[in-house]
This record gives C-alpha cells, sequence and structure tokens, in this order.
C-alpha cells in the first residue's frame, strides 16, 4: 500500500522527464495528466485513452474476481 501511495513521488524524483509508461500505472498517469493540464501543454485523445482503458480493466477484473469469489460462496 505504501509503495502505490508514494508512486507519484517518482514523477518529481525523476529527473528523465516523463517515461511513457507512466500512463499504464493509474496512480502515475493522474499525476502526469494533472501535471500537464497545470502546464498548459496539449493532450492527444490517447493520452486520455490509455489510463482510462487501463482502470476500466483493471475494474472489470476485480469485479469478475469477487463475483467468481461470491459464487463459490454460496455454492458452499
Amino acid at each position: 500500500m505504501l509503495a502505490v501511495s508514494l508512486l507519484p513521488l517518482m514523477t518529481l524524483l525523476n529527473q528523465e522527464g516523463e517515461a511513457a509508461w507512466f500512463l499504464w500505472v493509474p496512480a502515475l498517469a493522474q499525476v502526469t495528466l494533472m501535471g500537464r493540464v497545470l502546464k498548459g501543454e496539449a493532450m492527444s485523445a490517447w493520452d486520455i485513452a490509455l489510463p482510462l482503458a487501463v482502470c476500466v480493466l483493471l475494474t472489470l477484473l476485480c469485479l469478475g474476481y469477487v463475483a467468481r469469489s461470491l459464487r463459490h460462496a454460496a455454492l458452499k
């Protein structure tokens, strides 16, 4: 849990600039996109669609896991 909460600091401590994989990690993607908004930089549709797709995929995987676990518990 601590690692996830400290991930946004990676953008501040990284001296090389933004890496492409930052948009694949939800916590880093939020900080990266908000930084671009505050700087007034232009964003493409891909910059928004990629983190959104990752979040939707994670949500569906989690819902599937919970549904499977509840179904298994109900059948016992």
